[in-house]
């Protein structure tokens, strides 16, 4: 059993790599917790041991790596963020596609007519093309036009180069940017999918 525990407490702490910071149910989500009472009981142990530190949010328990937590996997420690809300709609991204294998900010660095380009994914990944994870919480909207633009520029050497197009998947908890979104990928001529996250 303590075993068992043990390994539990190692697959945690590995997952907070990618989720940086995460709610109880999402932690129950990723790791198949059962119950709420036994979800939070190995939690509070992690949290006593000094494996995890835990903050408020929306009058709930968010948990990150602490020191000890995070040398014990070999990263850096994590400071608490004032940005919690974005890591978790990020989080609510991945579990939605099923806990892909991607990467967090990843810069995407390419030259297009003697012009160098960069722009940073919440995420992305690479299966049968180029996957880019968009979350969007409080974005200024000039701001996304402008990292449309450069998806635009980016999907035009992609599809030069592989033959295939980009795919953006946009995360937003707001109804009424799905189709100022869609707009923006129909006239920079790249691929979409909009979804709508309300409960975050």
């Amino acid at each position: 059993m303590r075993r068992k525990n043990e390994n539990r407490i190692e697959e945690i702490l590995q997952s907070m790599k990618t989720l940086k910071f995460a709610t109880r149910r999402q932690l129950q989500g990723v790791h198949s917790l059962q119950g709420i009472r036994n979800a939070q009981r190995i939690l509070k142990t992690m949290a006593t041991d000094e494996l995890l530190l835990v903050t408020r949010f929306s009058n709930e328990n968010i948990y990150y790596l602490s020191k000890s937590g995070a040398e014990r996997i070999g990263v850096k420690p994590i400071k608490k963020s004032i940005q919690i809300d974005h890591h978790l709609l990020r989080n609510e991204a991945w579990l939605m596609l099923g806990m892909p294998n991607w990467k967090v900010e990843s810069p995407i660095k390419f030259a297009l007519e003697g012009k160098e380009h960069n722009i940073i994914p919440d995420a992305l990944m690479i299966t049968d093309t180029l996957y880019c994870i968009e979350i969007d919480r409080k974005q200024n909207m000039i701001k996304n036009r402008k990292k449309f633009e450069t998806y635009g520029k980016l999907n035009f050497i992609y599809q030069a180069q592989k033959g295939k197009k980009i795919i953006i998947k946009f995360f937003t908890t707001l109804k009424s940017r799905k189709k100022l979104i869609e707009k923006l990928a129909e006239e920079f001529q790249v691929v979409c999918e909009v979804y709508v996250i309300e409960d975050i």
